[in-house]
């Protein structure tokens, strides 16, 4: 359905106030039509803080990640911990949950890479 003037003015002035499912319960629209409208038009908006909660605890985190180190098989840690394979590929994967990483081990020279990518980025934005 189209954008009515009302809608489009409550998304613009509000956006930087109120969050994604704020806005749509505003307007009447999707979360993920406010979203579309917003990046389609260069607009920032207010992001929820949090995230998604945790589902799995630290300790049961760390447990995969050994089991896995230990080379048990995906299908026999989802049985020990009750979590699904899917996530558990995630995690072994490193997808999920940052491990944390000695920033001296992992210090790469720069050989003028980072500045050539920075300058094919703003020759991209600004033409």
């Amino acid at each position: 359905m189209a954008w009515t003037d009302k809608q489009r003015q409550i998304v613009e002035t509000n956006s930087q106030f109120m969050d994604l499912d704020e806005l749509a319960e505003l307007t009447g629209k999707s979360r993920r039509t406010i979203y579309q409208y917003l990046y389609r038009n260069g607009m920032e908006f207010k992001q929820k803080v949090g995230g998604r909660s945790k589902q799995y605890s630290d300790e049961v985190i760390a447990k995969i990640r050994a089991m896995a180190d230990k080379k048990y098989s995906l299908r026999d840690i989802s049985k020990i911990t009750g979590v699904s394979i899917g996530y558990i590929s995630c995690l072994v994967r490193g997808l999920d949950r940052k491990v944390e990483i000695d920033q001296s081990e992992t210090e790469v020279e720069d050989t003028g890479v980072k500045s050539a990518y920075t300058n094919l980025l703003n020759s991209v934005l600004k033409g």
